[in-house]
């Protein structure tokens, strides 16, 4: 038994009206940005690993390998009551002139207190003195650590 004409229209019609917009669709998908709307704040010393261990417990070590002092607090979408602990996060900035437009890895070892803030983002680092210089140009650290930029609007991504 065949199909008549008109069902085979209709199939053709189907195929070549649907398979371009799933191609337009995956190429949009393709193009999104990763990294999600954040807020950086830094604490401690400027070339410190920010607290001791913080919240998570880690002590002196956040200072030393494989921490390296690239530590982060994290507000509650991050430390999620300790859960979030030893995540680690690519942060980087982009808008300011400091900005290296590099992405930093960071781990969470800490919880920031209170509210961190409340800047409006979903998501509040608090870094360690070191990870937040890191994010600068080089030679220009001090300036993005300076009155004018220590709120920096970044962007992050959780990575482990």
């Amino acid at each position: 038994m065949s199909n008549p004409p008109l069902v085979h229209s209709f199939y053709l019609f189907t195929i070549l009206t649907i398979f371009p917009f799933s191609i337009f669709s995956c190429s949009i998908v393709a193009e999104t940005d990763p990294f999600s709307p954040a807020v950086a704040t830094w604490y401690g010393d400027s070339a410190g690993a920010g607290s001791d261990g913080g919240a998570c417990g880690y002590g002196n070590d956040v200072r030393n390998p494989p921490f390296s002092a690239m530590v982060s607090a994290g507000n509650e979408n991050i430390f999620k009551g300790g859960k979030g602990c030893g995540a680690c996060y690519q942060v980087m900035c982009k808008e300011k002139s400091a900005c290296s437009e590099i992405p930093i890895r960071v781990t969470i070892t800490d919880e920031c207190p209170g509210s961190c803030g409340n800047y409006g983002a979903p998501f509040h680092f608090d870094l360690s003195g070191t990870a937040f210089g890191v994010l600068a140009k080089p030679g220009q650290a001090d300036l993005l650590r300076g009155e004018e930029f220590s709120i920096l609007d970044i962007k992050g991504e959780k990575m482990c």
